[in-house]
């Protein structure tokens, strides 16, 4: 598991994006980070961001609840970390 402030995340959820920025970027935080979508994949990609240590995350979701429910997740494993929900991309 990987712990996060109040919550657990599987680690084998975050492994693969986790594995696969270090493939394509190597050690560099990635920063600040747009995400579109906040499903399923999109919650393990995001919680692999926090693993990463993103410095922000912005959620853009046609389901703006689902994107709520996921910065909410968010905000509670990573309290310091600023996380935002978005109407668009824009």
């Amino acid at each position: 598991m990987i712990a996060l402030g109040l919550a657990a995340w599987p680690l084998t959820a975050a492994a693969g994006p986790v594995a696969a920025y270090h493939l394509l970027r190597g050690e560099a935080p990635p920063g600040e980070v747009l995400m579109i979508g906040a499903g399923g994949v999109g919650r393990a990609v995001a919680f692999g961001l926090i693993a990463l240590g993103a410095s922000g995350l912005r959620l853009v979701d046609r389901d703006r609840a689902r994107a709520e429910a996921l910065a909410g997740a968010l905000r509670r494993a990573a309290p310091a970390l600023p996380v935002t929900v978005m109407a668009n991309a824009e």
